[in-house]
């Protein structure tokens, strides 16, 4: 699975793509609607990214898979190796801990943006 999320001047989107052991790719993109009154950052679009991938995994009855993305912060913190110490990004981090606990095998790559 690759996930990622953007947040930019035109609003908030993120994007997954899971690829089957033999080949086959399933797509998967979203326009977030956070508003002004309730921004947000960058770190929780990739939240939101990594949560809408692992979601269609498990409706997929995925259960063993690689998981690659370019937030450091999301997979450090998913593996436990940071804490969470943003308030903000504490009930992302409790919802993605349930999510990953519905897997038996989940291995974590980070892809540099570059």
């Amino acid at each position: 699975m690759y996930f990622d999320g953007a947040a930019n001047h035109s609003g908030y989107g993120i994007g997954v793509l899971l690829i089957s052991p033999h080949g086959d790719h399933i797509p998967r993109s979203v326009r977030l609607a956070f508003t002004d009154r309730h921004p947000a950052t960058n770190n929780i679009v990739e939240y939101e990214a990594c949560i809408l991938g692992l979601e269609t995994a498990l409706e997929l009855g995925i259960r063993q898979m690689e998981v690659f993305g370019d937030s450091n912060l999301v997979l450090r913190q998913i593996q436990g190796e940071w804490k969470t110490r943003d308030a903000k990004l504490r009930p992302y981090h409790a919802y993605l801990e349930l999510l990953v606990a519905r897997f038996e095998d989940l291995r974590y790559t980070h892809l540099p943006r570059a």
